[in-house]
C-alpha cells in the first residue's frame, strides 16, 4: 500500500481522465472521490469554481496562492470536511469567494469519531469568504467566515494553520 497522487486541472476531463500527470481530472471533487485515505490530490495552477465535499484523510495541494484559486462561486462554502481519520492537509492554494450558511464561508471542517485528527493548513490564503451568523476570522461555537473547526469527540485534535493570509473575510449576525 502506498499513497497515490491524483491530479486535477482545468485542462483535464472528468469523463475521460484517470488522474495521472497525463490525463487529469477538470475538478478538484472527481479528484477527491478518486483518491483513498493518505492519498494526495495535486492541483495546477486555475481557478476552480466548486463547492467541495471530501469525509477522507488526505492532502490537497495547490499550486500556490498566487496561481491556484477555489472559488466558492458566492452561492456555498468551498470547502466542507467531515473527518474520520487521521490527518487532513491543505496547503498552497486560495479559497476565495465562500459562503457558509452558520459557519464556515471558505472551510468547514468536522472530526466526527474518537480518533485524534491532525489538521493541517499551511500557505493558503482565504479571500471574500463569509458566513451568516457570528465571528469574523475564525469560528467557535457558531461563525467562522474564512474557517469553522469542531470536534465531535473527546480526544483533542490537534490543528495548526501555518503562514496563511486572512483577506476580507467576514460572519453577519
Amino acid at each position: 500500500e502506498f499513497d497515490l497522487k491524483i491530479y486535477v486541472s482545468n485542462t483535464g476531463s472528468d469523463e475521460t481522465g484517470d488522474g495521472s500527470v497525463e490525463n487529469p481530472f477538470a475538478t478538484i471533487q472527481h479528484g477527491i472521490d478518486a483518491a483513498s485515505e493518505g492519498d494526495t490530490v495535486l492541483v495546477a495552477a486555475g481557478t476552480y469554481v466548486e463547492n467541495i465535499n471530501c469525509s477522507k484523510s488526505i492532502t490537497i495541494a495547490g499550486s500556490g496562492i498566487d496561481s491556484t484559486f477555489v472559488d466558492g462561486g458566492g452561492n456555498n462554502r468551498v470547502f466542507d470536511f467531515s473527518i474520520g481519520g487521521i490527518s487532513l492537509i491543505i496547503e498552497d492554494l486560495t479559497v476565495q469567494n465562500g459562503v457558509g450558511e452558520q459557519i464556515g464561508g471558505g472551510f468547514k471542517i468536522e472530526t466526527t469519531n474518537g480518533n485524534q485528527t491532525d489538521i493541517n493548513i499551511n500557505r493558503c490564503h482565504f479571500l471574500n469568504n463569509q458566513t451568516v451568523y457570528l465571528g469574523g476570522g475564525l469560528g467557535d461555537i457558531k461563525g467562522g467566515g474564512a474557517i469553522y473547526i469542531y470536534s465531535s469527540n473527546s480526544n483533542i485534535d490537534t490543528v495548526e494553520i501555518k503562514n496563511c493570509i486572512f483577506s476580507n473575510n467576514y460572519a453577519v449576525a
